[in-house]
């Protein structure tokens, strides 16, 4: 085969990569100019050298022309990127979310083990922050796949295009809180003082649209702990001064309830993602957040009534409940279980507050009452 054969073949194979990138209707036409502009500078170049190119020399003018793959992206109406620099900032802003849900996860899982656990503190922080590495990964994996799918709907979500001024109170506090933080790391005295004197968006002007991006975020956090892809839902024993293994309770309570739980918190993400691709209306809101609080006045009546903590924090009347409430002895000497009981009460009187201003909104179409 001559060196010319050779040539035209090389040219042919790198043609062909090109093509098969691209879709039929358009890959003929492109191939044709591509053929066209190669051989043109092929033949400046033989020109200028006064003889055929060689292999290697017909080798490096391809790669002047480009990557057989990036070439046919250059065509390609198709997005170039897994997620484009509009949405970009949002999948950003997303992700620190995210990584803040799991730093307070890891402390709460630290201080938790090391006070009540009897963990070494060492051994403790080991395991919180492998929990936060694997937490990381994983969350920042699961918004890229949401990143990528968003990217190549036809029509983009309307909180990229039809966002109002009264949604930016959110993303204003946030980035002050993350600047702040920076500046305490490094040590900047004046930066900090600075930050404290610009204008931050009060969290009470949060709209609905901001709230339920925060809410989907945050509640996708507890989803993957709680089924185990951020490290798994690990549980030691802990045995309170009566004898009550409180390890054993947790998770045994975590094995009835789990898929209950599963339902409730992926129902959740799906709400607020439908919240927030519709503009949360005051109705779909409300009935929502109604259905979301009896579900959870559901499981706090379980975990009182008949949940493996009953026997632990169950008490007969209210006078009962303010009496173990407001007793030095009972902080003194159960503490736990107090804590435990007050958290079971007062959350389940928030939920029904909750319900009530859910019901009125949703009769009266506007929003009631603040969240609880």
């Amino acid at each position: 085969m001559s060196t010319s054969d050779k040539t035209m073949d090389m040219i042919d194979t790198y043609l062909g990569v090109v093509a098969a990138q691209l879709s039929k209707d358009q890959a003929e036409d492109i191939v044709a100019e591509l053929r066209d502009e190669i051989l043109a500078r092929k033949e400046d170049r033989e020109e200028a050298l006064g003889r055929p190119l060689v292999e290697a020399e017909l080798e490096v003018l391809l790669r002047e022309v480009g990557h057989p793959l990036v070439v046919a992206a250059r065509y390609s109406d198709r997005p170039q990127g897994l997620i484009g620099p509009e949405l970009y900032p949002w999948w950003m802003f997303a992700a620190r979310l995210g990584l803040i849900a799991l730093v307070l996860l890891a402390l709460a899982r630290l201080i938790l083990s090391v006070l009540f656990g009897g963990e070494e503190l060492g051994r403790a922080l080991g395991h919180a922050v492998s929990g936060f590495m694997n937490g990381a990964i994983s969350v920042v994996g699961v918004l890229a796949i949401a990143g990528w799918v968003v990217e190549r709907q036809p029509k983009k979500p309307a909180f990229l295009t039809d966002w109002k001024v009264r949604d930016l109170g959110l993303f204003a506090w946030a980035g002050t809180m993350e600047r702040s933080g920076l500046d305490f790391l490094r040590g900047n005295v004046a930066s900090r003082n600075k930050a404290k004197d610009t204008p931050v968006a009060d969290r009470s002007d949060f709209s609905p649209v901001a709230g339920a991006a925060t809410s989907a975020v945050f509640t996708l956090i507890v989803l993957l702990w709680w089924i185990g892809a951020l490290g798994g839902v690990r549980i030691d024993a802990l045995l309170l001064g009566n004898g009550f293994d409180l390890g054993a309770a947790f998770r045994e309570i975590h094995h009835l309830v789990y898929w209950p739980v599963v339902a409730v918190l992926a129902a959740r993400v799906g709400f607020d993602v439908l919240r927030v691709m519709t503009g949360s209306p005051v109705r779909l809101t409300a009935a929502g957040d109604f259905i979301f609080a009896l579900a959870n006045m559901a499981i706090l009546a379980w975990m009182w009534m008949a949940s493996p903590l009953s026997e632990l924090i169950r008490v007969a009347s209210a006078n009962d409940f303010w009496q173990r409430m407001l007793s030095r002895d009972s902080w003194a000497l159960d503490a736990v279980p107090t804590l435990l009981m007050a958290i079971v009460v007062f959350g389940f009187i928030c939920e029904a507050v909750r319900a009530v201003q859910s019901l009125a909104s949703l009769v009266l179409d506007r929003r009631i009452g603040a969240r609880c």
